[in-house]
């Protein structure tokens, strides 16, 4: 028997079954059991479905405002880095300590201690 067999059979023997009458006050029983996990808790305000939905709006305009006025106003000037780099280790002082394998641990510290701080 394939798949296709087996759901045509769990169906048809589904629907051969008689249907059964609901104990009295059932309708009752339920809509006050519905309603009373309709009632906000912690966890249904923890809810992500529920946020998502609300703030979709929000994010909308967030998007638009980001789209149509994200535009910078002035061009980023371009710096040349091996320049940077190279001023900073020539530079002397804690940069070349902290650059230089020959400097003990100790000595970093001391040097790093006493560094004047602006």
């Amino acid at each position: 028997m394939n798949e296709q067999e087996s759901q045509a059979f769990v169906r048809e023997t589904l629907a051969r079954r008689p249907a059964e009458q609901l104990p009295a006050g059932f309708s009752a029983r339920l809509a006050a059991r519905l309603d009373q996990e309709r009632s906000p808790t912690w966890m249904s305000l923890l809810d992500w479905r529920t946020w998502s939905l609300r703030l979709l709006p929000a994010a909308l305009v967030l998007w638009v405002w980001a789209a149509l006025g994200g535009h910078v106003g002035s061009h980023a000037v371009p710096t040349d880095v091996n320049q940077d780099l190279t001023a900073w280790e020539t530079g002397g002082g804690m940069s070349v300590m902290v650059m230089s394998p020959d400097v003990s641990d100790n000595r970093l510290l001391v040097a790093l201690i006493k560094e004047d701080r602006p």
